[in-house]
């Protein structure tokens, strides 16, 4: 396979405006989707990882596909593949909509579940770099059994999920504590117990938390969580002696807490993994319920026992959390600040009532951080309204709760240039970013640029562009 796989990468460098695509890329591509193909059927009934392409992608440079019949312009089929395993090849310049990163894109008529080439080669091991692969494989899988448990993104972009809450965070710890100890419990008894002390701390947590955010929770785990249950079983079926890297996977349900600012959204991994695995050992045909039902897997746990009323103790826990918060805002009032005092110029774009029409196009929540309970950081994102585009791709861009707006500093020769230049349209692009508006009015106000959108204003019919210049004093 090596071999077949360095001929074919010579010759993929070679073919006509097909980007070169290296060996050891290939070849760690094949061995995810090969591995996958030999044990799917004891990872989950029915699923098949052939069916749906993986695609692997260097930003900037190539998209390389494996799996699909088929692929129309701008790729090129390898002459060196065969025709029962055919590997496609595309610049990325050939995608200018698509969004690079780890997901399920619809590419060509294709869903092809699409990884990165870097972290795909930086996973230190081959069985690391399987697992990687099989999660965004299983998750192409997900959208077509459960499409309707799928997590709503919308309460990440709109700053509604309470990552500043300090009791909602230590009762989320008692919560992995819980499920830690009934997944190392020795008998099906002490199991269960666990479980009832987590559906008890949960059931604790979430009386304070809005409808939204619990359905957020629910489905990341059973979504996210469920491919990282997927990950956990490839492990222990494709590699069983390698025992530690499961163990790894486990033994970090007692650091949630401790997760860096930028990976928090792995908590929601790691407990629906610990909850899919003790489906598993308490109610073995769980798969089919979930499949069939919409129940959610802390739900599915919930037919098994009824909730603990006694919680764990608190110990130093909340303080702790407190301060930790308390200096996150810190740190995020100033991170404001600095750019805030960027040179350039601040483009605030409202949203309002037209908020529950914006579309959410692309959004990476390991590429989001929430600085202060009013604002969060996103620098890569994707939305749409009937009259507006905005894409941010490296470019910072912050919603602020209270003024209910998307704001970015931009640089000032770009936006002046964009100011004069506009027509019915107008559009601000430059490296990163790419503001598009038609039906708008435009006002400024020293550095300040303040864009309303048709849509958000409610006015009937289209508006023509106004530009009101500050007053000179």
């Amino acid at each position: 396979m090596r071999i077949i796989l360095a001929i074919l990468a010579a010759t993929v460098s070679i073919a006509a405006q097909a980007p070169y695509v290296p060996t050891e890329v290939l070849s760690r591509a094949q061995d995810v989707r090969e591995t996958g193909q030999h044990i799917a059927a004891q990872l989950w009934p029915g699923w098949d990882p052939g069916a749906t392409p993986l695609g692997v992608y260097q930003q900037g440079q190539y998209v390389a596909v494996l799996g699909a019949k088929e692929m129309g312009a701008p790729f090129k089929l390898d002459p060196a593949s065969s025709a029962a395993d055919p590997l496609f090849v595309a610049p990325a310049s050939g995608f200018p909509g698509l969004h690079f990163v780890n997901t399920t894109a619809n590419i060509g008529g294709h869903n092809v579940a699409l990884i990165s080439a870097d972290d795909l080669m930086s996973k230190a091991t081959t069985e690391e770099a399987a697992a990687f692969g099989i999660h965004e494989l299983f998750r192409s899988y997900e959208l077509k059994i459960t499409p309707k448990k799928q997590a709503d993104l919308t309460v990440l972009l709109f700053g509604k999920y309470p990552d500043f809450a300090t009791r909602n965070r230590v009762l989320m710890q008692m919560e992995a504590d819980s499920l830690l100890d009934a997944l190392r419990a020795s008998d099906t008894e002490q199991s269960t117990k666990h479980v009832a002390e987590f559906l008890g701390a949960r059931a604790e947590r979430r009386k304070g938390l809005a409808d939204e955010v619990v359905r957020f929770e629910s489905n990341e785990e059973a979504s996210e969580g469920l491919a990282g249950y997927v990950e956990y079983r490839l492990l222990e079926t494709a590699f069983p002696a390698k025992k530690d890297l499961r163990e790894q996977k486990v033994a970090a349900l007692a650091k949630i807490r401790e997760l860096p600012r930028d990976r928090e959204q792995e908590r929601f991994v790691l407990l629906g993994m610990a909850e899919a695995l003790l489906l598993d050992r308490l109610r073995p045909e769980w798969k089919k319920e979930f499949e069939s039902s919409d129940a959610m897997l802390d739900e599915l746990l919930g037919r098994i026992t009824s909730p603990a009323p006694e919680l764990r103790a608190w110990g130093q826990a909340l303080p702790e959390e407190q301060a930790k918060v308390r200096k996150w805002e810190e740190e995020g009032t100033r991170r404001i600040g600095l750019m805030m005092n960027q040179k350039g110029r601040k483009v605030v774009i409202e949203v309002g009532k037209a908020k529950a029409h914006l579309k959410l196009r692309a959004l990476n929540p390991s590429m989001m951080v929430p600085l202060t309970p009013n604002d969060t950081a996103f620098t890569f994102l994707g939305l749409d309204l009937d009259d507006m585009k905005l894409d941010f791709a490296g470019v910072p861009v912050v919603y602020e709760k209270q003024q209910d707006a998307f704001w970015c500093m931009l640089p000032e020769d770009v936006v002046d240039q964009a100011i004069k230049d506009m027509g019915d349209k107008l559009k601000i692009e430059g490296r990163g970013f790419s503001l598009q508006f038609e039906d708008f009015e435009v006002s400024q106000r020293g550095k300040e640029i303040r864009i309303h959108s048709a849509g958000i204003l409610e006015k009937k019919g289209p508006l023509k562009p106004e530009f009101v210049k500050p007053k000179v004093p």
